[in-house]
């Protein structure tokens, strides 16, 4: 993937269903890449695979690789990046 992009920071995800990774003090929502869903009612949010292994849950350490893109998502969050892979660092 061209200008592709590895942020590691802390997840982050509400009862609205917005996901995102914060590295130093900025927010970026991310999209995809399809393995895992994000379980916004439980408590604490977590993302998690399809079968069912949590991956992360807010205030986790995540690592998310893929293309920064330069307008809005869906409107959680001002930056968003088209991942290519989640995972815990």
């Amino acid at each position: 993937m061209p200008d592709s992009s590895e942020i590691i920071g802390t997840f982050g995800g509400d009862e609205a269903g917005c996901e995102w990774v914060e590295s130093n003090g900025t927010r970026y929502e991310f999209f995809g890449p399809g393995t895992y869903e994000l379980f916004f009612r439980t408590t604490p949010v977590s993302l998690q695979d399809y079968t069912g292994q949590v991956l992360v849950r807010v205030g986790d350490p995540i690592r998310v690789v893929g293309q920064v893109a330069g307008v809005p998502g869906s409107g959680c969050q001002p930056n968003f990046i088209l991942a290519t892979e989640v995972s815990a660092p």
